[in-house]
């Protein structure tokens, strides 16, 4: 599924690329932008929101009051990979281009994993006191009982996306950028992954003052209990504020001249609906390093 999304939006941005036809000859595609990075955001779910997304696992569906909530063992950090192209006009005389503002209209594509709470409980027992042969000293046999619950709302998205960014001077070495830009996009993949891990832990411990107190740990690690859920499309879109800025790998060397590393941070507002449980508004950031390609530089 991958692959086939890499290849839609490559051929998307070679058509674009080639649309410039007379009617539209003052516009021109003048840069080429390859970015990758990765966006936090946080839409807060709730357990009823996992009861919802996963109806199916059982162990979510659990009685949590004697569990200890916290926060979930999935990141919330979301990748990102874009490619856009720059759209500039032709000044009036037809030979010279405005690099500025650029209109930069693209696709990317969006691998995001939002947290659920986390469940954690812990029983302990004692089990067995050993007293020595003079009866002076004692050791303790304790069993403790440990479980986790996590969960997770995981969903690939293709965005198409459009920018407007205005720029100081690109020729210099260093130049920056900053602009308002719209994405949306529904999830190519969307699932909801559940986690159960259990165990048990033996320990002795030692409280005479004189031989001071220690643990010999034992753990009896119970496979963990996976469940995952299908889920069906979500609808993704942002208004975000692009800034950053782009250094010039040359100004003289030709094949490097025309090539900018860039850097940006992305603030903006993230909005998804989830079929399943609702629609959900967050702030959102955004941190990328990329590329931009001058192909038509003058």
């Amino acid at each position: 599924m991958k692959k086939a999304a890499l290849t839609i939006l490559l051929v998307s941005l070679f058509l674009l690329s080639e649309a410039q036809n007379e009617k539209l000859s003052k516009i021109v595609v003048s840069d080429v932008f390859v970015s990758t990075g990765y966006i936090a955001s946080d839409y807060e779910f709730e357990l009823e929101d996992f009861r919802l997304l996963s109806p199916g696992s059982g162990f979510i569906k659990n009685d949590f009051s004697a569990y200890e909530k916290g926060r979930g063992g999935y990141s919330d950090d979301n990748g990102i990979f874009s490619m856009q192209l720059g759209l500039s006009i032709r000044d009036r005389d037809g030979k010279s281009i405005r690099h500025n503002p650029i209109l930069k209209i693209g696709f990317s594509w969006l691998v995001g994993n939002q947290n659920g709470p986390a469940y954690n409980f812990t029983s302990k027992t004692r089990i067995d006191t050993l007293i020595s042969s003079n009866g002076m000293h004692q050791i303790f046999l304790d069993s403790t009982y440990s479980s986790s619950i996590y969960m997770a709302y995981k969903y690939q998205n293709l965005l198409a996306d459009a920018s407007l960014v205005y720029s100081t001077d690109s020729k210099r070495r260093f130049s920056f950028f900053g602009g308002i830009g719209l994405a949306a996009g529904i999830s190519i993949k969307a699932k909801t992954v559940s986690n159960k891990i259990d165990y048990s832990r033996y320990f002795y411990s030692k409280t005479d003052d004189y031989l001071g107190s220690y643990y010999d740990n034992y753990f009896f690690n119970q496979p963990s209990d996976d469940y995952m859920t299908k889920n069906r499309n979500n609808f993704l879109a942002q208004i975000s504020f692009p800034m950053g800025f782009q250094f010039r790998l040359s100004k003289k060397l030709e094949v490097l001249k025309d090539i900018h590393l860039t850097y940006s941070f992305t603030p903006g507002l993230s909005f998804i609906k989830i079929p399943e449980i609702g629609s959900y508004l967050s702030g959102s950031s955004i941190w990328s390093f990329g590329l931009k390609f001058n192909v038509k530089p003058n």
